[in-house]
């Protein structure tokens, strides 16, 4: 069994197919909860919504041929769905553009958060990326941004190496930042979050005063097209 395009609320499940089946019958609960919710799939995937973010579920497969055979249920398959982090005042200051990859951005104010994980953009294992980042503010205030990859998909962004980049800027520029994508990152979609926090580094999980998140996705491959980047603006 195997997870991808995991969200703050969703997550797309996958398994080995069966020959001769029916249907799956899929069951998911928050971990040490006594209380299942069951879903059916004719396919060997299910895309699930509604998951509370934060929180860590466990999800166990079975295969239905018919009435009368039908298979125990599979070990359980852990995932987390992402935190959410967000600013609770984005009225003086915002993140104004992305740009990394083939993303770019201008998304203006979102007020606090914005779920931008249906963007997604080729990036290479075992490369330097280069991203702009730029704020919208009505004053030059003093900010950090931070940025985040879980680069080993477990629904978190406290592994050692996921927080990529850390930088402070008091004006509201486009700034060319550069992080890596380390060789030992695990191929395919996971989450990238960026924040922009007022006058101080933020978390990963945390609702802060003033400022800006933002998440998108990213499709780690061995090997990616120079075709496939943009140009950073004003480079």
């Amino acid at each position: 069994i195997t997870y991808s395009n995991i969200t703050t609320s969703s997550i797309k499940l996958s398994w080995d197919s069966v020959r001769a089946i029916q249907s799956y019958g899929i069951r998911y609960r928050i971990v040490e909860s006594s209380n299942w919710t069951t879903e059916t799939s004719t396919i060997s995937s299910i895309s699930l919504s509604g998951l509370n973010s934060g929180d860590t579920y466990e999800f166990q497969v079975q295969s239905q041929c018919s009435e009368d055979a039908i298979s125990s249920f599979s070990s359980s398959l852990e995932f987390t769905a992402y935190c959410i982090a967000s600013g609770e005042s984005s009225d003086n200051e915002w993140i104004q553009l992305v740009q990394f990859g083939s993303i770019e951005n201008e998304s203006g104010n979102n007020g606090g958060y914005a779920d931008f994980s249906s963007w997604i953009t080729e990036l290479q294992r075992d490369s330097d990326v280069e991203i702009g980042l730029q704020a919208g503010q009505l004053t030059n205030f003093p900010k950090y941004w931070n940025v985040w990859i879980d680069f080993n998909h477990n629904g978190l962004f406290a592994d050692a190496g996921e927080n990529v980049l850390t930088s402070q800027a008091d004006e509201d520029n486009l700034t060319i930042h550069q992080f890596n994508v380390p060789a030992s990152a695990l191929l395919g979609e996971t989450l990238i979050r960026i924040s922009m926090k007022y006058n101080q580094k933020s978390e990963a999980c945390e609702s802060y005063a003033y400022g800006e998140t933002e998440d998108y996705t990213i499709n780690i491959q061995e090997e990616v097209s120079n075709g496939d980047f943009i140009p950073i603006i004003g480079k």
